[in-house]
């Protein structure tokens, strides 16, 4: 949890009980994104969200928010590393895509954390780093997982990757 994040207080004993299947390795909620500069909140999801098996669903759409995540401690264990040192943007999409290939994930449909928005904050300022980024992930999943070559959940990624290298391109007056 970043440090200007927060948690409902009742957010532990919303989740707990997801951990009792013992296949679910990460659990994650609705919360709320808070725009400091308007001091208006919008939810994080309106359709409920997929649960399960879902390595190649979050390679196709990753769309899970960091402050609404809980671990499995096991699984944790069982990784060699946690945080990608080579990312400072997807390091949070890259860690959970890993834990989806071995762990289930389970939803709790309640709005249960807050997401501080604000225009200072590195999601905004280095917006160029996530198609860098994303194109390291991409690599990675080619060479670690062939069968993904040929998978749609991959291409999905690598068209959205595309788009975000062009626009870019395009704010840095590369394309007119």
């Amino acid at each position: 949890l970043d440090c200007d994040d927060w948690w409902e207080l009742n957010r532990l004993e919303n989740i707990i009980d997801k951990f009792t299947d013992n296949t679910v390795g990460v659990v994650y909620s609705n919360g709320y994104v808070f725009n400091q500069e308007s001091g208006k909140y919008r939810g994080f999801y309106y359709l409920k969200p997929k649960e399960g098996w879902l390595f190649k669903s979050l390679i196709a759409r990753y769309n899970i928010y960091m402050p609404s995540t809980i671990f499995r401690k096991e699984a944790l264990d069982g990784l060699d590393y946690i945080f990608n040192p080579n990312f400072s943007m997807i390091e949070e999409a890259e860690l959970i895509i890993r834990l989806a290939k071995t762990w289930k994930i389970a939803y709790v449909d309640k709005k249960l954390c807050y997401w501080r928005a604000h225009k200072n904050s590195l999601s905004w300022v280095k917006q160029d780093n996530f198609a860098k980024e994303n194109t390291v992930l991409i690599n990675y999943l080619e060479s670690n997982y062939p069968y993904l070559t040929k998978d749609n959940c991959l291409n999905k990624l690598k068209a959205r990757n595309s788009y975000r290298i062009f626009l870019a391109n395009w704010k840095k007056g590369i394309l007119k």
